[in-house]
């Protein structure tokens, strides 16, 4: 059971496949396998190709006021604030993070996030950019279907503070 004389074990492979050999993204520091970096440059296709080329006008414009709003939010908070701020953008970061690296039961099969994600953007490269709204969509419904007794008791929170708020009113109202 060798492999053309070299006599390796042909079940025992002597190194790792291309699509696991790990290179350094320049600029980034970060290390990834090359079917991650794959994936990064479809997901980049997708973006550039469907959203973001044709309406780049659209996109510098509100990529450069999203920057002064956030330059001006971090200069004009407080320490304490800004602080909190930036907390709340590493844990939304980490949550994103958790959620394309948690397993997901859809069926019989069993998958991971990146799995769901990696293929509906290859879809909207084909597709077009409909795709990804339906897909988020789809997300939001689910994270408001999973939330909904909190989304129900705030919603009727909110109800009852219009509610009052209106009373209110029409009773200064009438007492003019």
């Amino acid at each position: 059971s060798s492999a053309r004389g070299t006599g390796r074990n042909i079940d025992e492979p002597s190194e790792l496949s291309w699509l696991e050999k790990r290179h350094e993204v320049p600029g980034l520091g970060v290390e990834a396998a090359v079917w991650q970096l794959g994936l990064a440059a479809i997901i980049f296709a997708s973006f550039w190709a469907n959203i973001i080329q044709p309406h780049l006008y659209v996109w510098l414009l509100v990529a450069g006021l999203l920057g002064a709003a956030a330059f001006l939010h971090f200069k004009m908070s407080t320490p304490s604030e800004a602080q909190a701020l930036r907390s709340m953008l590493d844990g939304a970061l980490a949550a994103a993070r958790d959620g394309l690296e948690a397993r997901y039961r859809i069926g019989d099969v069993d998958v991971s996030g990146w799995q769901i994600v990696g293929p509906v953007l290859v879809a909207s490269i084909f597709l077009g950019a409909w795709v990804l709204g339906w897909a988020l969509l789809l997300a939001g419904g689910c994270v408001a279907w999973k939330h909904r007794d909190q989304l129900l008791e705030l919603s009727q929170g909110m109800c009852n503070n219009l509610r009052s708020t209106a009373q209110d009113a029409g009773q200064r109202r009438n007492h003019r």
